[in-house]
């Protein structure tokens, strides 16, 4: 497939519209929780773009494996991106600390949210270290 190559004015759109987007950084993952899972809890206070969750080291993996017979993919840190840096800014210090919830019977109910804003961190800055 042959790409288009975008306008001066497609370009400017592009530009604002990544100033305006905000990153946040999840220390810590519940266990066993999916990217989708965390998408959908965090787009109920605000529009997100992409997520990235980091696995847990291989070694790890294998020997839970192993020795414990768990086979779910565990996640150890992430990153979210919201569409505007305004609200992840406000959410990230709504949500710090706070628990997870839903039903009583779901496996992250007495989980807690740890979120933290980072300022001037844009998307490109975690695809190039990686």
């Amino acid at each position: 497939k042959k790409i288009k190559p975008l306008t001066p004015e497609e370009l400017e759109k592009f530009e604002k519209e990544q100033k305006k987007m905000g990153v946040c950084y999840l220390p810590r993952i519940p266990p066993f929780m999916k990217p989708m899972r965390v998408k959908a809890l965090l787009s109920e206070y605000a529009e997100i773009g992409r997520i990235y969750l980091q696995p847990e080291d291989p070694k790890i993996t294998a020997r839970r494996k192993k020795y414990g017979k768990n086979r779910r993919v565990n996640y150890v840190e992430g990153w979210v991106e919201f569409k505007d840096k305004k609200r992840a800014k406000t959410l990230s210090t709504y949500l710090n600390m706070k628990q997870i919830g839903g039903k009583r019977k779901s496996h992250y109910y007495h989980d807690v949210w740890n979120i933290k804003y980072l300022p001037k961190f844009k998307w490109t800055h975690l695809t190039e270290q990686i």
